[in-house]
């Protein structure tokens, strides 16, 4: 039967009563406003809810602990040189002579997140970064490097017992990366939102219009015509412009 097909159009004729208006566009920007300031903000902000660190790049950055760790190759094995605790004299004498393999290294356990609106990917990193400065560093030696520094790190501060986390990672870094489904989700979300108050702004001059305080309907019920404003009372069209004038009020 022809009342059960849909109506051509009938989509486009909800959408322009419902979204094409004022009041729409008032509750659309409302429900954008709200939702970011109910994004995270801070180190862990996305670039809505933390917009004033800018770069429009979400991003938690990695937690680097104790930089100022170095590792020389010695011909005993490898000794670790804190920075903090022990004088430069000796390690600016080693990287100035350049006859002994110097490396800087920290321990890293952080992950970022980055999305434009809310967070929609996550990379974690684990292990014990080593940047060789001097001399050249085999595979197996930066990996015999990073097995001293765990070591000489869990003897020397017994606090940093969380440092066992590393024992399967002391030879190598491991980082992995997934997909934030519900950041994905939130982002359409946002997105969809978004088109639909760039689609209510095109109502307004219609709304407008349609509404007894707009200009054509002030002069209609005065006897005016809507476009010059010359006095139409009795005549169908305007003498002036050639507007028709017969209208009533919309």
């Amino acid at each position: 039967m022809d009342t059960d097909r849909p109506v051509p159009g009938s989509l486009r004729q909800w959408a322009r009563r419902w979204v094409a208006n004022p009041v729409a566009s008032l509750v659309l920007m409302g429900v954008l406003a709200g939702d970011a300031f109910t994004l995270p903000g801070g180190p862990n902000g996305t670039v809505v809810g933390s917009i004033a660190e800018g770069l429009f790049v979400a991003r938690a950055g990695y937690c680097r602990v104790s930089p100022n760790l170095f590792l020389v190759r010695e011909p005993g094995g490898m000794r670790v040189i804190d920075a903090d605790n022990e004088s430069w004299g000796e390690l600016a004498q080693l990287l100035d002579s350049g006859d002994t393999p110097v490396a800087t290294c920290n321990f890293v356990n952080g992950t970022t997140r980055d999305g434009v609106w809310s967070h929609t990917t996550e990379r974690t990193r684990k292990g014990i970064g080593l940047r060789p400065l001097v001399g050249d560093w085999s595979a197996e030696e930066l990996g015999d490097a990073r097995q001293a520094l765990f070591n000489a790190q869990t003897r020397a501060k017994p606090c940093w017992g969380w440092l066992q986390y590393y024992e399967d990672v002391a030879k190598a870094d491991t980082s992995s990366s997934r997909v934030l489904w519900t950041g994905v989700a939130h982002d359409t979300f946002a997105l969809l939102t978004l088109a639909a108050l760039l689609y209510s702004f095109t109502g307004w001059p219609t709304w407008f219009a349609a509404h007894p305080w707009s200009r054509r309907n002030r002069r209609l019920l005065r006897g005016l015509c809507p476009e010059c404003g010359y006095d139409t009372r009795g005549l169908t069209t305007c003498p002036e412009c050639g507007a028709t004038c017969d209208q009533s009020p919309e």
